[in-house]
């Protein structure tokens, strides 16, 4: 059995593959930040050897076995500004200097292009036998390409967009991604070697926002400007769909790059032949209508300015924070009341006044912040580092029936907000605020009276729907 790394596990490509190298019945190592924010099934977690390192830091990768084989390279830094691309070119370095030391037949790297003619130097320099890999748009549930596409069409009956619409773009379906990564390690032909992993039609940006239309049976017009406004279009971009201005900034850079037009051999060499966009879209949508997203942009640190590791944050600060309470007593089981507390954000929304909540979440989209629309990727489960509107969960565990979400939201301070179910039938949430200076401490007291009605509120709430529910079953 090989045995094969994947640095960059946790990320929204990386734990697809792992999934896919393990179905393959290879032996997996996973190198992440923090291993609370690998969540694997039951069945798996024997077959996966977990590996904390933060590549920016650590020069050689502690406990990394000698007798490797393959090793893949995921790891990406968002932005498009060149103090980013050296760090990530420094985090490459480390990874390599790791690998030297082991018996590495293969490295396979998903680059970016700002950074792949330097990766590809650093890894001649290394003499390591390498493949680089540079993805293009991906259509597929969990990717922001896709939630972009989709939030402008289904929210947009009239765009008026500008000159990029027009630029060619190749979308591939994340179920080929995966395909060709998990391909190019079976055949020394793609050994230093670089490929473009592009989908089977070339169009345009603009038409590919008239085939979603048309595969959800929705009239849409669209008309371009003869000028580029790549600064506006973000900014619009962000207000409109799930994802931030930093993220938006990369889409637009992606597809004005036109990187499809180098080198897609990698199609004719693994004779594989990709899903056409129209079936790639139908079995996106038949994952998310069917709560099956493995995997989600929104819940990767790297669109966070969080510390990596979420222990950090576990631990509520006391001095120099204000804090609220709220509690209410209850009759029915603890399980009812903590399954739907476990439901809280996305569509479901949070109890009390979600009309205040929306505004907020404006608010904030208006002053450059993720706001609501990020909802949440599973409808069922929470896990540690998931994302649930502008929250980031940061501990959470059923069974003991806690909650605590830290608030990635623009305001001048820190916020947490925790949620405990306890054995005496008692739900209580506890709101910390760490201000920021004086603006810090008037919002605060502004909204304390707003924020001491609503967690009451939501208490009552909690425990009514969870009695509904509880009474139906």
């Amino acid at each position: 059995m090989e045995r094969v790394v994947i640095a960059g596990a946790n990320g929204y490509i990386g734990m697809r593959l792992l999934y896919r190298l393990i179905e393959d019945g290879y032996d997996v190592v996973a190198i992440v930040r923090s291993k609370d924010r690998l969540i694997l099934k039951e069945h798996l977690q024997k077959k996966v050897k977990i590996l904390e390192a933060d590549l920016l830091k650590d020069k050689e990768i502690k406990n990394l076995p000698k007798d490797i084989s393959r090793a893949y390279y995921l790891v990406h830094t968002l932005t498009q500004n060149s103090e980013i691309n050296h760090t990530d070119l420094s985090a490459a370095k480390n990874f390599i200097n790791s690998l030297a030391k082991t018996t590495i037949k293969q490295v396979v790297f998903l680059t970016e292009i700002s950074t792949q003619k330097k990766l590809k130097q650093l890894l001649i320099e290394s003499q390591l036998p390498y493949t680089l890999l540079r993805a293009p748009m991906i259509i597929g549930s969990g990717s922001y390409s896709f939630e972009i596409v989709r939030d402008l069409v289904e929210k947009l009956p009239l765009m008026i967009g500008p000159k990029w619409l027009n630029m060619k773009i190749s979308p591939i379906a994340i179920f080929d991604l995966i395909y060709f990564l998990s391909a190019v390690i079976l055949d020394k032909k793609f050994i230093n070697m670089s490929f473009d992993m592009i989908g089977e039609e070339v169009i345009t940006y603009k038409e590919l926002l008239y085939i979603y239309a048309k595969f959800r049976k929705i009239k849409r017009i669209i008309i371009t400007l003869p000028w580029d406004l790549t600064k506006l279009s973000s900014i619009w971009i962000s207000l409109i769909t799930s994802v931030n201005r930093q993220v938006a900034k990369e889409e637009i850079a992606h597809i004005q790059s036109g990187y499809f037009l180098a080198n897609h051999a990698i199609k004719a060499a693994t004779n594989h032949t990709c899903l056409k966009l129209n079936d790639a879209l139908k079995r996106t949508h038949q994952k998310v209508e069917h709560d099956e997203v493995t995997s989600s942009w929104k819940d990767v640190l790297i669109y966070s300015k969080l510390n990596p590791d979420l222990h950090h944050y576990i631990d509520i600060p006391k001095q120099g924070c204000f804090q609220i309470k709220s509690s209410a007593h209850f009759f029915i089981n603890n399980t009812s009341v903590i399954d739907e507390l476990f439901s809280i954000g996305g569509t479901y929304g949070y109890y009390a006044m979600n009309w205040a909540w929306r505004v907020r979440g404006m608010i904030d989209k208006c002053l450059g912040g993720v706001g609501l629309r990020r909802g949440r990727t599973r409808k069922k489960e929470i896990h540690c580092g998931d994302v649930i509107d502008w929250w980031r969960v940061i501990s959470c565990n059923r069974d003991k029936g806690k909650l605590l979400l830290f608030a990635e939201m623009k305001a001048p301070g820190e916020g947490w907000l925790q949620f405990e179910v306890k054995k005496s039938k008692k739900i209580t949430i506890e709101a910390t605020f760490r201000p920021k200076g004086f603006w810090g401490r008037v919002y605060w007291w502004t909204l304390l009276p707003i924020h001491a009605w609503i967690f009451r509120a939501m208490c009552t709430k909690i425990i009514k729907n969870a009695a509904k529910k509880s009474e139906k079953s």
